[in-house]
Formats: C-alpha cells, sequence, structure tokens
C-alpha cells in the first residue's frame, strides 16, 4: 500500500532510483522509472505543506534537476513531465514573479527576476507541450480552436472532452499549461503575439476550472479575477467584475492569504483604492502572525490543541507566497495612495 508520509516515499523513490541507475537493462529501467515517476507526482504534493518561502525557493530548483534527469532517462513518461511543468511553472510563480514585485515597484528596470520567470514559465511549456503529445493533445488545434467559432461556441470545450478524461492529473495537464501561459502573456504585454494568445489561455483555465472549480482553495478564481482586472476592456478587462470575483472568493477561502494579497497587487494598488487595500490589511496581518508563529516549535499542551483556527495544512506555501509578496509590496506603501 502506497505511503502517505513524504519521507517514506522520498525513501522508497531513492531506493527505484539507484536500482535503475546501476541496471543495464532497458526494460528494468523503465519499470523502475515507472514506478518511481508516480511516487514522485503523489509525493511531489507534500510540497504544499512547506511554510517557509525561503525554503521552497532554495530547494525546489535541485529537485526539478533531478526530475529531468530521470525524464532524460525515460522522456515519455508521463508523471516526469506533468510534475515538471507544475514545478517549473510554481516555480516561477511564487519565487520569480515574487521577487519581481520588488522591481516592479521601485520602476528599478532591472530585468532579472522577470527574465528568469519567463524562462522557468517557458521550460514549464516546453514540458507541458511534450506532455500533451502523450496524450495526443495538438496544441495547434488548441489555438485554433480558441480563436475561431467555425466549430461552434465550445469547440476548445468539446475538443479537450474527447480527449481528456476528469481526471485529476488531465486537469492539472491543461491547468498548469494555462498558468504559465498565462504568466508567460502577462510578463510581456508589449508583445503583441503573445497578447494574442489571452483568448487561448482562458478558454484552457475555462476548461479546467469547469472540471474542479475548487482546485487549490481559490487558484481558479484568483487567475480569472487577475486577468479580468490586468487587461484593457477592449481585450475583455472588467476591474469591477474581477473585484467582484476576487471578494467572492476570499469570503469563501478566508485563510488563503494569497487571495487577500492578490487582491491588493493586482486591483487595490492599481486602482488606487485605499480603502480595498486596508480592508484586507489586518486579517493578512492576522495570518500573517499565526503562520509565523507556527512555524516555531513552542510546547502545546493537549488542551490548547484545537483552540485556534485550524488552516488546512495545504495552504502552507500559499500563504508563505502570499506572506513574501505582502512584505514586498509594504515596502511601498507610501507610494501607493
Amino acid at each position: 500500500m502506497l505511503t502517505h508520509n513524504p519521507k517514506k516515499i522520498v525513501a522508497i523513490a531513492a531506493l527505484w532510483i539507484l536500482t535503475v541507475l546501476s541496471s543495464s537493462c532497458s526494460s528494468l529501467q523503465k519499470i523502475g522509472l515507472s514506478a518511481t515517476s508516480d511516487l514522485l507526482y503523489k509525493g511531489g504534493n507534500s510540497i504544499k505543506l512547506e511554510e517557509n518561502w525561503n525554503n521552497f525557493k532554495v530547494g525546489t530548483l535541485a529537485n526539478l534537476q533531478m526530475i529531468e534527469g530521470l525524464h532524460f532517462l525515460h522522456p515519455t513518461n508521463e508523471n516526469f513531465l506533468l510534475t515538471l511543468l507544475k514545478g517549473y511553472s510554481a516555480y516561477a510563480f511564487g519565487v520569480n514573479e515574487t521577487l519581481y514585485i520588488d522591481d516592479y515597484f521601485a520602476e528599478n528596470n532591472r530585468q532579472e527576476h522577470k527574465d528568469q520567470a519567463i524562462y522557468n514559465y517557458s521550460k514549464a511549456m516546453a514540458y507541458g507541450e511534450k506532455l500533451w503529445e502523450e496524450k495526443e493533445l495538438d496544441f495547434s488545434e488548441v489555438l485554433r480552436r480558441s480563436s475561431s467559432d467555425n466549430d461552434g461556441p465550445n469547440s476548445l470545450a468539446n475538443y479537450l472532452d474527447k480527449k481528456l478524461s476528469s481526471d485529476v492529473p488531465d486537469i492539472e495537464a491543461i491547468f498548469f499549461m494555462a498558468q504559465a501561459l498565462g504568466g508567460l502573456i502577462n510578463l510581456q504585454k508589449e508583445k503583441i503575439h503573445m497578447v494574442a494568445l489571452a483568448t487561448t489561455m482562458k478558454g484552457m483555465m475555462d476548461w479546467a476550472c469547469n472540471k474542479r472549480p475548487e482546485l487549490n482553495y481559490g487558484a481558479c478564481q484568483l487567475f480569472s479575477a487577475a486577468m479580468l482586472v490586468s487587461r484593457p476592456k477592449m481585450l475583455g478587462g472588467d476591474p469591477e467584475q474581477g473585484k467582484k470575483i476576487f471578494l467572492e472568493a476570499i469570503a469563501k477561502w478566508p485563510d488563503n492569504l494569497l487571495l487577500r494579497v492578490s487582491f491588493l497587487q493586482f486591483y487595490a494598488i492599481p486602482m488606487s483604492d485605499e480603502d480595498a487595500y486596508k480592508g484586507q490589511q489586518k486579517e493578512i496581518e492576522a495570518g500573517l502572525k499565526q503562520h509565523l508563529g507556527k512555524m516555531v516549535w513552542a510546547y502545546q499542551s493537549k488542551k490548547n490543541l484545537g483552540s485556534e483556527n485550524k488552516i488546512p495544512d495545504d495552504l502552507k506555501l500559499f500563504n508563505a507566497i502570499a506572506i513574501k509578496r505582502y512584505e514586498l509590496i509594504t515596502k511601498f506603501e507610501k507610494d501607493f495612495f
């Protein structure tokens, strides 16, 4: 039976890797790699339990590079490809784009973090395209169907329904491609050919989110709202609708600090809405205090356990990213309003 203990998963995976790499038989290698890939894909979700942003920043790339080595040995393995798609997209969003906030608000023309975000989103897209090939998905067909109504208004959704299931790996294959593509569009708004892909990105995101609307405690709503408030009206933007989606998501998942901080970053600050900004600060700072307080060990008697708000463990990484973003945003608070 598969263990759900992340340390045991890593240990088992390490044993498989040693077995695989020490074997000269290609068939044995593929059998071992297939088993390893399943463990790494399932165990990879334990990254959501990381509560320290710096640990996530420092440790993630080394793990992704190890998986790239395994992918080199088994290039068609879908678990490796999906893990790399998710991993590089998450790193670009959680680390590179987070650090770019400092450069963006400082208006210092530094490109390092922006360029790294573009690079890692591009790596995610490259692995995603390979994954799609294994699933017999044609990216050019997705582009065609998302930009034309010749095959009907639901052409893209019908195509994806025909090719994919409603299982989590298939939904993630579309969602994280949409996230990576959205990141590339947002960071390269000056390039018309990238902005033109926004309809494709939205169609992909809509399909994944219709299948799994509660994915990652409001991730669908975050990206939908951010897109609406960031795009000009002539390209489908609607700041007030975006604000509404943000606030509804915050009400539904109040412990997800990333929703609150993203509301500040994408709506309150660009719209110079000081009331909206201050309206979230109290909850953000209370959540920040609780999150940071739990990072340092302290004895709790059994009678005190459960006396405070219980936040889902798999929100830890999202909240760690949010806290880092909030730290960078508040450096420039005096310049916003």
